[in-house]
């Protein structure tokens, strides 16, 4: 995970560079999907020169912002459905559209919670669980996925809770407000208040690929291409 992990930030470091210039140039406005958001603040923390507003969320929620209007320079998300559909919808730019890394899906529980899940049909104990809305946040959709592949989803469907982000469903479970939970490994293995119970087959979903592209009406959009 870190040897991921460091490759995914110097893909990202190089793109970030690229895309702003001097300090003196308009902050560089940055879509990200929010379990990126944390690597992406870490580049911005170590480069003080570079003027970066990192703007977190959902994927969904983000790719219909831009889709809209809202101002931005660069979009990562954490599916490549969003890239690929604001690229049709020429919001982003089809060359500069980059592959940025993977990451895992986990089942998680509070610290606290009561013996660990061994097996997925355990889940059906849980009486509240947490997921992105998987309509619209990438992390939910991976789950969804997996519960169907689990032949789960009649059996807890009453008990899902849905989010607008992976974060949320994290802090939902951070806070028992859900028994359980499906996130990243990379959001998991942050919190201090949350264990992971399953690491979950990537078998069960699509391939996780965190994908980014440059907003075609970037103010900074010469300078990003160099």
């Amino acid at each position: 995970m870190q040897a991921v992990r460091l490759a995914c930030l110097g893909i990202l470091v190089a793109l970030l560079v690229s895309a702003c210039g001097a300090d003196d140039r308009p902050a560089l406005i940055v879509h990200t999907a929010s379990s990126l958001a944390d690597a992406l603040e870490e580049i911005a923390a170590t480069a003080p020169e570079l003027n970066v507003k990192i703007k977190p969320g959902g994927s969904g929620q983000l790719a219909a912002s831009l889709n809209g209007g809202a101002p931005g320079d660069l979009f990562f998300s954490a599916h490549p459905q969003w890239v690929d559909e604001l690229i049709y919808t020429k919001v982003l730019e089809a060359d500069s559209r980059t592959t940025i890394c993977g990451n895992r899906m986990v089942l998680i529980r509070h610290r606290d919670a009561g013996a660990p899940y061994a097996t997925p049909q355990e889940l059906a104990k849980s009486p509240r669980i947490a997921l992105g809305d998987p309509d619209s946040v990438p992390a939910g959709h991976y789950a969804w996925q997996t519960l169907v592949a689990w032949q789960l989803t009649k059996d807890i469907d009453d008990r899902m809770t849905t989010t607008p982000s992976a974060r949320i469903a994290l802090a939902l479970v951070e806070k028992k407000a859900a028994d359980a939970g499906f996130v990243y490994e990379s959001d998991a293995l942050r919190s201090d208040q949350v264990r992971v119970d399953l690491v979950i087959d990537p078998k069960y979903h699509e391939e996780i690929r965190y994908t980014g592209s440059i907003v075609s009406r970037s103010t900074q959009k010469e300078n990003a291409k160099k």
